[in-house]
């Protein structure tokens, strides 16, 4: 009852949100590794503010910025595989706004490996329910920057899947210089 009327206050607000802007769109960013919920604001509050400040900035943060080092890694890593669920739960809960005509996902780091989680396991609950995902989630991009992920566990989840099916673009941006990624 808690969880469903927190649902309606969130459904609520968006829609309030959405009514301000010609875009019915929905940005939201899944910070990465050793974030804090400040750096997550600042990059939402630059990307909305660049992307000419149409549609919907949401951050979804989740208990990272444990500190450096491998036990700060570990710990934002368990964190991360916790947060899946929370996340999977808020998509859904995006995706009953019918105000909402498309969703754009922006991960960082650590947050690719959330989201691309996320979105495996809504996809093949969806596909199991013989839904279409694009419908059902209105996904028009997913960003990758920086991707923490294993190549061939990310091809797996991504290919194997058809998961990129689900969208209707992906991409990912990396750079030689990342050294942490590698």
């Amino acid at each position: 009852a808690v969880y469903e009327q927190a649902a309606a206050q969130v459904r609520q607000d968006l829609r309030q949100r959405l009514a301000l802007t010609s875009r019915k769109a929905a940005y939201v960013y899944i910070h990465g590794y050793n974030n804090t919920f400040e750096d997550g604001v600042l990059v939402i509050a630059e990307l909305w503010h660049f992307l000419g400040r149409q549609g919907v900035p949401i951050l979804y943060t989740w208990p990272a910025g444990a500190g450096g080092g491998l036990r700060g890694y570990t710990h934002d890593r368990e964190s991360g595989e916790f947060t899946i669920f929370h996340l999977k739960q808020f998509l859904r809960l995006l995706a009953s706004t019918s105000e909402l005509e498309e969703i754009h996902l922006i991960a960082h780091s650590r947050g690719t490996d959330v989201l691309t989680s996320a979105l495996r396991e809504l996809y093949i609950e969806t596909r199991a329910a013989r839904q279409d995902f694009r419908t059902v989630y209105r996904i028009k991009n997913v960003v990758l920057a920086a991707a923490d992920l294993d190549l061939e566990v990310a091809t797996q989840r991504v290919a194997a899947e058809y998961m990129g099916l689900g969208t209707e673009r992906t991409t990912l941006y990396v750079s030689d210089a990342d050294r942490a990624i590698g």
